[in-house]
């Protein structure tokens, strides 16, 4: 059993050291940060960041790999990048950009709740992984 904590609803905007201060707080073992991305129409495709200096290639790796094979879209990779959520946080972090919503055919896609609904089941296979599970939906 996980105990899924929330950092950001559609009403509030923490910080990013606020969002930090709850997954520590919480005892995280796990962070996967969830993000749409936009650059002007022109980009596309779905990427995942990480901290070397976390150790956290391999879990970004395994949301990056399942993100695009329930997603579809465009592997922009996996890149080592600094974000604060994913410095300021004790656990491993991930932070997922699902694609970019102001690309016709990302945002076509991001906009079904059927896409939405499979790359959520993409999200709980790496999950599934990291905790040394096989993937499966329930």
């Amino acid at each position: 059993a996980w105990t899924v904590v929330l950092t950001r609803s559609e009403n509030e905007n923490p910080s990013w050291a606020d969002r930090s201060e709850v997954c520590n707080a919480a005892g995280a073992e796990r962070l996967l940060a969830i993000y749409a991305n936009g650059f002007n129409g022109s980009a596309n495709g779905s990427e995942t960041h990480y901290r070397s200096a976390d150790g956290a290639e391999v879990w970004a790796s395994q949301v990056q790999s399942e993100l695009v094979a329930h997603g579809g879209l465009y592997d922009r990779g996996a890149k080592d990048d600094t974000w604060l959520i994913l410095s300021g946080t004790d656990a491993l972090g991930a932070m997922a950009f699902v694609g970019f919503l102001d690309h016709a055919g990302d945002g076509g896609q991001m906009a079904q709740d059927s896409w939405r609904q499979e790359v959520a089941k993409g999200f709980m296979h790496a999950l599934q992984q990291a905790f040394g599970q096989s993937p499966h939906t329930p």
